[in-house]
């Protein structure tokens, strides 16, 4: 199986045999192939749904190729990839991601666990290299049983069988770092309306380590393969990844940074004469601009934080006073109390 050509017009072979069980279980599949057996044969074979795996099939093109999903949404499958042949590390694996019913032998002797998809990405060597485990979740990719290494072994099920994909459990709770809320592929995904400006808001983030425009876009093909329902047509998430780096060239990408503030002329000429106040009320414009509710501005607790270094309580409160003098913000509810301070506004 080196090339295409080695894997099309067989009667049969690892997808003949396999591809239709996975699809009556509702995994998506791709055609595998290459010098080691792995690389896919489709082009991007993220957005491949149950209907196009089908139709590879029907075809019987691919029939001697291997076969492999894409974990995430569409398969909903998450799977802990143990790469070392070590009956120690699938122990260790299986204590701290918890039990499943599946487990799998791969062409190379090393092992793969099946779990539930519940939001986890792709992470690799989560425990470092002394302990060789990688997280195949959103945007990573796993070889299915019967497919067959080159030159060596089989995938093959030591415990389970596809009729367990069905009855898959989640990690355990707590075993990887939780997402954050911008990272997270558990959220709902993003209707026809919404997805390209779910997807440009996506692309904002990547580019800032992406500055490749190819890289950009493989990128994209997996986000808007797990983000988006249905997932956008090809040639629009090029043309999110064009407007994304043209965005970050032109030093217009927000989101490469934390929280923004916008300071206009008259805001600057009114607080120059104070620096110690136009410091302040740029932290709290970054902490609570975008806010309508009130909010608490506690003196003792916020000196020599992290937006004000070097500063005792009395600073604080001396430019809380200056900021109410001059018109910036007024109080709206007194102190009551320990646990109760004083809550202000920006007029």
């Amino acid at each position: 199986m080196n090339d295409l050509k080695e894997v099309t017009g067989r009667e049969s072979g690892p997808f003949a045999s396999g591809a239709l069980a996975y699809l009556k279980a509702r995994i998506p599949v791709i055609p595998l192939g290459g010098d080691d057996g792995k690389k896919p044969l489709v082009q991007r074979p993220q957005l491949f749904g149950l209907p196009a795996s089908r139709k590879l099939v029907d075809g019987g093109r691919f029939n001697g190729a291997n076969l492999g999903t894409w974990c995430g949404l569409r398969s909903g499958l998450t799977v802990i990839d143990i790469d070392a042949p070590q009956d120690a590390l699938v122990d260790f694996a299986l204590s701290h991601f918890g039990p499943t019913p599946i487990l799998v032998q791969t062409g190379s002797g090393k092992y793969h666990a099946y779990y539930q998809h519940n939001g986890e990405r792709r992470e690799i060597r989560v425990f470092g290299d002394e302990r060789p485990i990688d997280v195949l979740g959103a945007g990573g990719m796993v070889v299915l049983p019967p497919s067959v290494r080159p030159g060596g072994g089989e995938y093959r099920f030591l415990r389970g069988s596809i009729g367990d994909l069905a009855h898959l459990p989640v990690i355990r709770r707590a075993a990887l770092p939780a997402p954050s809320a911008a990272e997270s592929s558990a959220s709902p995904a993003v209707m026809v309306g919404g997805r390209n400006n779910a997807l440009f808001r996506a692309a904002l983030r990547e580019v800032r380590v992406l500055q490749d425009e190819s890289a950009l876009v493989a990128r994209l093909i997996v986000l808007n393969s797990e983000m988006c329902d249905p997932p956008l047509p090809a040639a629009e998430v090029e043309n999110v990844a064009a407007n994304a780096l043209r965005y970050e060239r032109a030093g217009l990408n927000r989101a490469r940074r934390g929280p923004t503030v916008f300071v206009t002329h008259d805001l600057h000429r009114a607080y120059a004469d104070d620096p110690y106040l136009a410091v302040f009320l740029n932290a709290l414009m970054l902490a609570h601009g975008a806010r309508r509710e009130p909010f608490a501005i506690v003196a003792k607790a916020m000196a020599g934080g992290k937006d004000f270094p070097g500063w005792d309580w009395r600073r604080i409160s001396k430019a809380t006073k200056e900021a109410i003098k001059r018109g910036a913000i007024e109080m709206v509810a007194p102190a009551r109390g320990p646990g109760h301070p004083a809550r202000y506004r920006f007029r």
